[in-house]
């Protein structure tokens, strides 16, 4: 909870980003790279996206310019730079807790939530959908929208689904109430549609999240005290999944077996006729552990993930 990260458009280094500069995890050689500096200093609980189809991922509010303005950090994965994009994003929350994900279909991000002040009702969750192009002159807008729209949250958990033609939201925090709704987005109607209800073990803010074939699954997250407002890491029910074709929660899964990739080992020289074969990885079998989401079971899937953000957190593309 609480981190900035983003995953490379072409999925081979994750990024964390912080006031300190920019952490790389190789993927493939499950290591950290060398840290990538940064010359902006306000990173703190902020959404991070990417655009599939260009090296650059984006903080929004990630940096603060010589005037104080917030401002969108972009950062150039080819060449290990960051800019700061003094650009309008006057709306957003500036108290953290917004979700950003890019969508696929709209090319663009869709903004929900955070923190921020209405009037004399204090500091309070938001509750207006933002479309936001980096890329732009007038970059974001708030999207005309119709239906059971969510109401207002923060640390809550957004991602893509079927080919960016729709997006789920789900859970967060209001006040001193940890959420269990979730809600759906056609994004080519812009229409909300609420999902059905879940139990109170699922209910949480600051999950990360995901969609697999017709699955959205969650997983992490915390609750939060209505009397003291701390934070307590979630223990039962963990990982959560809701069939986006059934409306229903459901309380089993069967990903297919990870098949990892060869081991990288130097060229082998074999002898004609040796009869010798050159070796490959294993392929270890196995099935998922059932999980309780207070629902109803459902079918079996298989896992091709797509990451969504949550407290600002992974998003995959």
């Amino acid at each position: 909870m609480g981190s900035t990260t983003a995953l490379s458009n072409n999925k081979s280094h994750w990024y964390s980003f912080s006031e300190k500069g920019v952490y790389r995890f190789n993927i493939q050689y499950g290591m950290w790279d060398p840290v990538a500096p940064t010359v902006h200093r306000r990173i703190y609980h902020d959404p991070a996206f990417a655009d599939p189809a260009t090296n650059q991922l984006y903080v929004l509010n990630g940096c603060i310019g010589p005037d104080m303005r917030y401002g969108t950090l972009r950062y150039d994965t080819a060449t290990s730079s960051s800019f700061n994009l003094t650009q309008n994003l006057q709306g957003l929350g500036t108290d953290s807790g917004i979700t950003a994900t890019w969508n696929s279909l709209k090319k663009t991000a869709f903004i929900f939530g955070g923190r921020g002040y209405l009037g004399d009702r204090g500091l309070r969750g938001l509750k207006v959908l933002y479309l936001y192009d980096p890329t732009s002159v007038g970059n974001i807008t708030a999207a005309s929208v119709t239906g059971d729209r969510p109401t207002g949250r923060y640390d809550h958990c957004m991602v893509e689904a079927y080919n960016g033609t729709k997006m789920i939201l789900f859970g967060g925090y209001e006040g001193g109430s940890h959420l269990n709704d979730i809600y759906i987005l056609d994004v080519e109607s812009m229409k909300w549609t609420k999902g059905t209800p879940a139990g109170p073990t699922v209910a949480r803010g600051g999950a990360s999240c995901a969609v697999t074939n017709d699955l959205f699954v969650a997983w992490g997250g915390a609750t939060k005290s209505s009397a003291t407002q701390m934070l307590t890491t979630v223990i039962r029910n963990v990982t959560i999944i809701y069939n986006l074709k059934t409306n229903q929660w459901q309380d089993t899964y069967s990903p297919d077996p990870y098949v990892p990739p060869p081991p990288l080992s130097p060229a082998v020289t074999i002898p004609p006729n040796s009869g010798t074969k050159t070796g490959s990885g294993s392929d270890p079998t196995g099935t998922g552990a059932a999980v309780n989401s207070g629902a109803t079971s459902g079918s079996n899937s298989s896992f091709g993930w797509i990451i969504g953000g949550a407290v600002g957190g992974g998003l995959a593309v």
